[in-house]
């Protein structure tokens, strides 16, 4: 009688075919930890952006005089403020004399806490006036928009993030 004889390496072969599906499923961890990571931080900075939206609205509401003047618009002629404005008298310092000067500290400021929280910001406010030809530039009960962008990426062609809240003042 013949006998076969036993087949001897299978074990191995066993043994890489477990390490290379452990290997892909190692990876498949880490990408989910890394866009885990990566949701994380934008929620963080949209949650920053809300903050500061909101910051801006408080502002405004305090000195109501400075938004029916206008001066807490900030224009897209150019686009967006895409830096801090220069200050034209220090509130904290000595009273401020006008609603403008008021409206450039309170924005002053606040553009410091926008670049210091995003990257890469721009900002644009908003109103739009229910009642146009009253010559106040924002009557109360108008519309207040506050957009705020900002790019994570330095790369060219980056869509950015943004930003947009609109409330009744």
């Amino acid at each position: 009688m013949r006998t076969l004889k036993k087949q001897a390496g299978i074990t191995l072969i066993e043994v890489l075919i477990a390490f290379l599906v452990l290997g892909v499923g190692l990876l498949g961890v880490a990408g989910l930890q890394s866009a885990g990571i990566k949701n994380n931080h934008n929620a963080l900075l949209r949650s920053h952006a809300s903050f500061l939206a909101y910051e801006l609205v408080d502002y405004m509401r305090t000195h109501p005089t400075g938004v029916q003047a206008g001066d807490y618009n900030i224009p897209s002629g150019t686009g967006n403020q895409t830096s801090v404005p220069p200050i034209t008298a220090n509130c904290a310092s000595s009273p401020c004399n006008n609603s403008a000067d008021i409206a450039n500290y309170n924005l002053n400021r606040w553009f410091q806490n926008l670049f210091q929280a995003l990257p890469n910001p721009s900002a644009r406010v908003a109103c739009t006036d229910i009642a146009p030809t009253d010559g106040i530039n924002c009557t109360p009960g108008s519309l207040i928009t506050i957009t705020i962008n900002w790019n994570e990426s330095t790369q060219s062609g980056s869509t950015g993030q943004s930003f947009k809240t609109e409330v009744e003042l």
